[in-house]
């Protein structure tokens, strides 16, 4: 891994690795990224990065093995504040000396807010409203993974206490039955049907 510094506000790096610790076949990775940040946007911190990894291992087709992503943060204390990443892990991206959790996925997170100060002398010293989001579907057929949506109020005293309150809905689909209990003796499971659920959370 390595990373050079270009001017004040933007780095660039490789990474490279070469190795199969559970197998006697071949696995290599090789991936870039870039990252820049700026402090005085109009009076905002930015900052902006991507990156792309693609492997290949031997006997395999080596398609379909790449993961990739950007991502989007306006990182502020006060005022609008945002988020925005977006990551796609192919189905055959496999780095051996990783570890990758769900092959064959895309995925979009999001949040938006703001942050508003108080007094000195006031009871809450600070107070945020933030929107949240998260989706993730399946690369095969563009079918729903799982996602949630929520709405989210925190709020700090100048004692240093915190108050928050949110909202939450969840989505979850299961294409094949998803076992959540099996006994020892393998005599009894318990699975959720597959379908598609949701849910709140408050």
């Amino acid at each position: 891994r390595t990373v050079l510094n270009v001017g004040s506000r933007t780095q660039v790096g490789a990474i490279a690795t070469d190795g199969n610790p559970q197998s006697d076949l071949d696995n290599s990775l090789v991936g870039a990224d870039v990252r820049y940040r700026n402090t005085n946007f109009h009076g905002n911190t930015i900052e902006l990065s991507s990156y792309y990894q693609e492997t290949e291992t031997e006997g395999s087709a080596n398609v379909d093995n790449a993961s990739y992503g950007v991502n989007f943060f306006l990182p502020n204390a006060q005022g609008w504040q945002a988020l925005y990443q977006y990551k796609r892990v192919e189905d055959d991206f496999f780095p051996a000396l990783g570890y990758v959790n769900v092959n064959d996925i895309e995925d979009h997170h999001m949040n938006v807010g703001y942050r508003h100060f108080f007094s000195p002398d006031d009871f809450f010293r600070s107070a945020a409203l933030i929107l949240e989001g998260y989706r993730a579907e399946n690369l095969g057929d563009g079918s729903l993974n799982n996602q949630n949506v929520g709405l989210r109020l925190t709020s700090f005293t100048n004692t240093n206490d915190a108050y928050f309150a949110r909202y939450i809905h969840y989505k979850e689909r299961f294409a094949t039955p998803f076992t959540i209990y099996r006994a020892s003796t393998g005599l009894r499971t318990i699975s959720i049907p597959a379908g598609e659920y949701s849910w709140d959370e408050k």
